[in-house]
């Protein structure tokens, strides 16, 4: 939750970038540049402007979360019991590789 706290007022000028040019009527030099835009934000939106419509993403990430960790938990014991590793035998770094790898196909499948 921190880290997207930090990254969404770069998302939301990224958002208005983008989208400046797809509404009828908007100016392109309103929204010309990364420091133009976050300045037009805050001037006009305040502080608290940049980080508006953040709650959804915020509500989100508790189960995409938790289901990345469940996930790479899992594949690290199936890893193991396909090596016929003990349980909690650290794994190689193409064993976590793998595990990662299935991880993240499921975390971007899933969400």
């Amino acid at each position: 939750m921190v880290g997207a706290s930090c990254v969404y007022p770069m998302d939301k000028i990224k958002t208005r970038l983008q989208s400046a040019k797809a509404i009828p009527g908007v100016t392109t030099n309103v929204f010309k540049d990364i420091g133009q835009t976050f300045s037009n934000i805050f001037r006009k939106e305040g502080f608290f402007g940049l980080y508006k419509g953040m709650a959804p993403q915020m509500v989100g990430i508790i189960p995409e979360k938790a289901i990345k960790i469940t996930m790479n938990d899992f594949l690290k014991r199936k890893v193991r019991q396909i090596q016929g590793y003990e349980p909690g035998h650290e794994l190689s770094v193409r064993e976590e590789a793998v595990a990662g790898i299935g991880t993240g196909l499921f975390q971007v499948l899933y969400t």
